[in-house]
């Protein structure tokens, strides 16, 4: 359970930062167009579910270490 909590945690935290630094660089750089959206907006997306993505993946890694030892 508790595994489950750190898995849900970690995804939320780097879905923030990730839509935080998306933004942040399609704002000041530019980006392609995703979503129905341009620039800071669909960046901002991207990342987040990036941060998504990675955070479920650091979640099973870890899962499945915790329960081969």
């Amino acid at each position: 359970m508790l595994l489950i909590i750190i898995t849900f945690l970690l995804s939320f935290v780097l879905a923030v930062v990730g839509g935080f630094l998306g933004a942040l660089y399609g704002g000041n750089f530019g980006c392609f167009a995703l979503f129905g959206f341009q620039g800071y907006e669909s960046c901002g997306l991207f990342f987040a579910y990036i941060g998504i993505a990675l955070g479920i993946i650091t979640g099973i890694i870890l899962a499945i270490k915790h329960y081969r030892s």
